[in-house]
């Protein structure tokens, strides 16, 4: 019986072959999407194949997809280099290929998590109208790997890697070993219409792990002695949700892929302790790093028992070469991470997207360059090359502010050196008048400017002038304001917040009278990271003229301000503060909110100062505040602040700011 089964299956298998290369020629459109391209897979193999002449079998270590939670991989290469334990060569995609190409041009997994960390990559992509078949433009991440990672190709890499990616046009799967490094490591994680393809040599270039996240039987190709280091995903979901529903489909192929791989190849596996995490939490780094790192400390014992002897026989004869890169990236990398952390723009190859741009609420502080006292919604093109920026739009106003219900703006922003700033603004407003004549009627002109330049130390000085003139259209009426001095920040100290400013004014706002005068700023707290903060704030304006001053949007009194003028206006207030970590939450695993802080607040203003009335406030604000911050796929997230307060005049005032009120680091795209 045994006989006759094992010749029927013979006879199955070489007697009837079927007529599949008949029906699908591999020159045909649809029978090529079997075959990949490769790019540089020779050389790579060839240098796998030292190794195999020096007498062993080489060692290849997979890292898989998983969005976020493929910054478990730093911690799985620091456990195994702490043992000694470093790979012949690395095959990854999706974001383990950005942890893997890192490692492999020659980072320490402690360089790419202080990079990660200081330069959040989800901070570096832009959101744009998809006419270029996303919502993320990734133009700011290739720029800034570009000016860190230096102008290295794929293929010189001291740890040959080979990256995975899908080409939309032809829907056959790309494999990199070679190549512009930037470009393709923006290719391996573009998420399939959340992040615009990426364009290298002709292809369309999509994440390779929406088709598969574990490609190690592109690893087997290479060797039998593989690693895998895994990141799936296990966690619970609405699914009466369509966008969850969405994304759990969606993750089944690409997950049931993987395992069947792993299970035909039969690697050893590094399950990572992170299946529970959102794909999205790009924004928490350490627990992640963490969870990787206990992950492959379990699995350590096994992992020297699977490999038996010759851990680290000289990685392909290039740990001389391997060392030199580290050298060198540790001499420059902190530099350079420096230098954008405090304002340095990296340089874009050329490039122009239309993006929308709108504004609820005003932020905390006051800026010419903002759009103060009015809400408006616009449609922009948004042009860079090298470190100049470039946009240019029109915008609705959408409170009715006379002589302001429409806008066309122009904008340039040019950085020439270090961290040395020039921006500057052109606006033309108007009115919406009878249709058809007229429709757009133009009430006055506007120029900004400002220049700024940032030290880059813990306690960073920024000199800074700025100025803005206005004409209306109507009479000729000219007024302007000009303001120069200082401000300080400390963002470093991990309890300490500061930041401070302190300049002089001089205006004529209102188009005939001049005012004059100091002005200053500063905000001082205290917060232990995994509990809460102790905020004090406050803010002072003094005009030298007596033509009096009144309270704007960036005074940041959150309540009924005073009405009138004074000579001298001051605004105080005291914030306690919990990082609600626990409220976090996403919505149907595409918007997340997190870093949420939640807290009450007491603010004072002063209207003028006087020692008959002890100096008493003139109106104060007790309420609730919270902060946090909004991101799509957790990714290009901005912050808002939410409050509710009642003031002294007995009125309740719920409002919205579009940041936060107190210093965190910034990043201009």
């Amino acid at each position: 019986m045994i006989f006759f089964s094992a010749l029927f299956l013979l006879f199955a298998q070489t007697g009837n072959p079927g007529n599949f290369d008949t029906v699908f020629p591999a020159f045909d459109a649809v029978g090529s999407i079997l075959l990949p391209f490769e790019y540089g897979v020779d050389g790579f193999a060839a240098k796998i194949e030292r190794v195999r002449e020096m007498g062993r079998e080489p060692l290849g270590l997979v890292l898989t997809g998983g969005s976020a939670r493929a910054y478990a991989h730093i911690g799985v290469l620091r456990v195994l280099e702490q043992a000694g334990i470093v790979p012949d060569f690395i095959v990854a995609n999706s974001m383990g290929a950005v942890v893997g190409m890192l490692y492999a041009a020659g980072f320490s997994p402690d360089l790419i998590q202080e990079t990660i960390e200081q330069i959040p990559p989800e901070r570096l992509m832009s959101l744009v109208l998809p006419g270029h078949g996303g919502f993320l433009n990734a133009g700011g991440f290739i720029a800034t790997v570009s000016k860190i990672v230096d102008s290295i190709d794929l293929k010189d890499t001291p740890i040959p890697i080979l990256v995975v990616a899908e080409d939309l046009k032809t829907r056959r799967q790309v494999r990199f070993a070679e190549g512009d490094f930037a470009r393709i490591m923006a290719a391996s994680f573009a998420m399939p219409a959340v992040f615009e393809p990426a364009l290298v040599n002709g292809h369309a270039l999509v994440d390779g792990g929406s088709t598969n996240l574990v490609p190690v039987a592109i690893a087997r190709d290479f060797s039998s002695r593989l690693i895998v280091s895994t990141t799936f995903y296990d966690r619970s979901m609405s699914y009466t949700n369509p966008l969850s529903i969405l994304n759990r489909t969606f993750d089944i192929g690409k997950t049931r892929a993987g395992l069947q791989q792993i299970q035909d190849v039969n690697p050893f596996i590094i399950r990572n302790d992170v299946e529970h995490f959102s794909f999205m939490e790009f924004s928490d780094p350490h627990a992640i790093i963490r969870a990787g790192e206990m992950s492959a400390s379990a699995a350590l014992a096994d992992i020297r028992t699977y490999l038996g002897t010759g851990l680290n026989s000289g990685l392909n004869g290039q740990a001389e070469a391997l060392q030199a890169r580290r050298d060198y990236y540790a001499r420059r990398v902190p530099g350079m991470i420096r230098e954008l952390v405090f304002g340095a723009l990296p340089p874009f190859e050329p490039t122009a997207r239309y993006k929308l741009r709108f504004k609820l609420s005003d932020a905390f502080g006051y800026s010419v360059m903002s759009l103060d006292d009015q809400s408006y919604f616009g449609l922009f093109l948004a042009s860079a090359v090298g470190k100049i920026r470039l946009n240019a739009g029109m915008m609705a106003g959408l409170a009715g502010v006379a002589g302001h219900q429409w806008g066309a703006i122009a904008e340039l922003i040019v950085n020439p050196a270090d961290t040395l700033k020039f921006t500057s603004a052109a606006r033309l407003w108007g009115d919406f008048d009878s249709y058809p004549a007229f429709f757009l009627q133009p009430k006055s002109a506007e120029i900004a400017g400002s220049l700024s330049w940032t030290s880059q130390t813990n306690l960073s000085i920024v000199p800074f002038v700025e100025g803005k003139t206005a004409v209306s259209l109507a009479d000729g009426q000219l007024s302007w304001l000009a303001r120069g001095g200082a401000k300080l920040s400390l963002i470093s100290a991990k309890h300490l917040e500061f930041v401070g400013s302190l300049d002089f004014f001089v205006d004529n706002d209102d188009g005939s009278s001049l005012r004059y005068g100091p002005e200053g700023m500063l905000t001082l707290g205290y917060a232990e990271p995994l509990l809460g903060a102790v905020r004090l704030h406050g803010a002072m304006r003094q005009d030298f003229s007596a033509n009096g001053l009144s309270f704007s949007a960036g005074d940041a009194f959150r309540g009924t301000t005073p009405s009138g003028t004074a000579s001298a206006l001051a605004v105080a207030g005291l914030d306690l503060v919990w990082f609600a970590k626990s409220l976090e939450f996403a919505a149907g695993e595409v918007v997340l909110v997190r870093n949420i802080e939640i807290g009450p607040y007491i603010d004072l203003a002063w209207k003028g100062f006087s020692a008959s009335d002890g100096y008493a406030p003139d109106a104060f604000a007790v309420g609730l505040n919270a902060n946090l911050s909004v991101s799509l796929g957790g990714l290009a997230p901005f912050d808002v602040a939410c409050y509710a307060a009642v003031s002294s005049s007995g009125t309740l005032m719920v409002g919205l700011r579009s940041d936060r009120l107190h210093v965190r680091p910034s990043f201009v795209r």
